[in-house]
C-alpha cells in the first residue's frame, strides 16, 4: 500500500510538472504591452503595427495570431 501510494505521489509530481512545462511552451510566442490607453472602438491589430513602427520593428497582421485587451485589476 505504501509503495502504491510512493508511487501515485511520484506520478502526480511528474503530472504537475508536465503540466506547468505545456502551460509555458503555450505561452511561448506571446508578449505582454502595459501602458497603452483604451480607446473605444480601438483596432488592437492596427495598434500594434503602429507600435512596430515606433520601435523600429515592422509587424504585419500575419505576424499576430491573436490579440485581446486583458481586464485591468484596480485597487
Amino acid at each position: 500500500l505504501q509503495r502504491g501510494c510512493h508511487g501515485m505521489k511520484t506520478q502526480l509530481r511528474d503530472l504537475n510538472l508536465k503540466s506547468i512545462q505545456l502551460e509555458q511552451y503555450s505561452r511561448n510566442r506571446n508578449i505582454e504591452i502595459k501602458g497603452i490607453p483604451f480607446i473605444q472602438g480601438e483596432c488592437i491589430p492596427g495598434m500594434l503595427k503602429k507600435l512596430g513602427e515606433a520601435v523600429g520593428e515592422p509587424i504585419c497582421e500575419s505576424d499576430i495570431d491573436v490579440c485581446h485587451r486583458v481586464p485591468v485589476v484596480k485597487g
